[in-house]
């Protein structure tokens, strides 16, 4: 059966030319599953391609794309910015959706690949929510309407390297998988990551995109889309 990879040319690209034309080996993969806390949930399913080299099989580098959810309690976000101190948003729940292109590497050992992803780039969307400006001082700023009151707001919706960027949604993984046949494994990894929003209207220092993060452990269940 044929076999389309529609990230292999952006990897060969991205690749330096020389080493990428002594590429051995395509592998294609699809996890299915969730991070999960008590007050959490980070379902996702992604699809990932990774190309071996010719003189170095055990090593796996690839690109992939992830479709994921976002589910939270009550939490507290953090201004994006590097003012010092910072200004807070409470929120008493949190949902977004998202689709994330990221890359990665792995080390190919018998049936267990050791491995990372992160996300580069994303686009989210989900529910409008009013989120509690808990600020009180002095001196007024831009956001004066709004201390001790609801600002309206929404998920980001661009993201960009969310691992460096504290205005940005995504995460990064640190996983194991053990192939438990030729075509179904099982995955566990701990995620980092960040869930932003932005606010309709510019706040103090005119700062309107709000984050927090997560640490969360992660199961799921892989198929093999290719030969492995």
């Amino acid at each position: 059966m044929r076999h389309n990879y529609p990230f292999l040319t952006i990897m060969l690209l991205t690749s330096t030319l020389g080493y990428a034309q002594q590429q051995s080996k395509v592998r294609a993969a699809l996890d299915v599953g969730t991070g999960f806390s008590r007050t959490q949930g980070v379902p996702s399913v992604a699809y990932s391609e990774e190309v071996s080299m010719h003189r170095a099989p055990w090593l796996h580098l690839g690109l992939g794309l992830r479709a994921w959810g976002f589910y939270g309690g009550e939490v507290t976000l953090l201004s994006a910015r590097s003012s010092t101190p910072k200004d807070t948003l409470y929120y008493r729940r949190q949902s977004a959706q998202g689709l994330s292109l990221m890359a990665g590497a792995s080390l190919r050992l018998g049936p267990i690949d050791l491995g990372l992803h992160t996300d580069l780039v994303g686009v989210s969307w989900g529910r409008k929510r009013d989120a509690f400006y808990q600020k009180s001082t002095p001196t007024p700023g831009e956001g004066a309407a709004y201390y001790q009151g609801l600002v309206p707001s929404r998920p980001v919706m661009l993201s960009t390297l969310p691992l460096a960027w504290p205005g940005s949604s995504g995460q990064s993984e640190i996983y194991a998988r053990l192939w438990v046949s030729r075509a179904v494994g099982v995955k566990v990894a701990y995620l980092y990551g960040r869930q932003a929003y932005r606010t309709k209207v510019p706040l103090d220092n005119w700062q309107r995109n709000f984050s927090t993060t997560y640490a969360l452990p992660y199961l799921a269940v892989s198929f093999a889309l290719s030969d492995r």
